[in-house]
């Protein structure tokens, strides 16, 4: 991947402050020279992706061949997992300290770490939206008196058993009931629920009606909300497109 051009001034001290909000293990005077052994380097992306990489493999040098060698290291394990791939000739430069050399490599890191953020930001709403989806596809049992009208919620690949498929189990003859003279009980009717009387009735209406104002409020909820992450998802689109038309014009495709 070919170096990026030299960064305006404007880029540059938004650059600059966006490395000062990170707290480094050594202040920054000449940047090109601090960064040299790729050490800050590494602590900022450490402070950005703490599980992608080991501060411990990275030792402050004086020697250019053990910057070369701290250089190659990170590359090999940290910057390519970011899609940054330098040549040999930038490494060698950055090593040197060549002005110029770090704050577009930096400029990359930065886009990067934008990019994945949110990335992530997108990820996470997707996986809350199905979520939500299931919540409001799920079917409502029919009421059921002896329940005093509650609802329950259950699986859409649930049967609910109508009445009219509910039987009764026959009596069962025992074998010592048909050698033996003893008479068997008769098998009584089951006879019909009692009737409701008015102000029972009227309770468990009131109840059904409370039951779907509940529901209601709950569909409004689900509703609001989803809205909400509709709004956060273009917001989010609007911010990958901006930092796509950034990758686009310092010459670096998404990944």
């Amino acid at each position: 991947m070919q170096m990026m051009t030299p960064l305006s001034e404007s880029e540059l001290q938004s650059l600059y402050a966006w490395v000062d909000d990170i707290p480094l293990s050594r202040s920054k005077r000449n940047i090109s020279r601090d960064f040299s052994d790729a050490v800050l380097l590494a602590e900022v992306i450490k402070y950005h992706f703490p599980r992608m990489i080991e501060l411990h493999n990275y030792s402050a040098a004086n020697s250019y061949q053990q910057k070369l060698y701290n250089w190659s290291t990170l590359h090999q394990r940290v910057l390519r997992k970011l899609d940054i791939h330098l040549h040999k000739e930038e490494i060698e430069g950055l090593a040197s300290g060549d002005g110029g050399k770090i704050e577009r490599l930096l400029r990359w890191v930065q886009l990067r770490c934008e990019q994945r953020k949110a990335d992530n930001i997108m990820r996470q709403q997707e996986r809350m939206m199905p979520t939500m989806q299931s919540h409001e596809k799920l079917p409502p049992v029919y009421h059921s008196p002896h329940r005093d009208w509650e609802v329950q919620y259950l699986p859409p690949s649930t049967k609910i058993p109508q009445p009219s498929m509910l039987k009764l189990p026959e009596p069962r003859t025992s074998q010592l009931n048909r050698t033996s003279n003893v008479k068997q009980l008769p098998v009584l009717p089951m006879s019909a629920p009692p009737a409701l009387e008015g102000s029972s009735l009227q309770s468990l209406l009131d109840r059904k009606d409370q039951t779907i104002t509940e529901l209601n409020d709950h569909v409004a909820n689900l509703e609001m909300r989803l809205g909400k992450m509709e709004q956060i998802l273009k917001i989010k689109e609007l911010k990958i497109q901006k930092l796509t038309a950034k990758l686009t014009k310092f010459g670096m495709t998404a990944p």
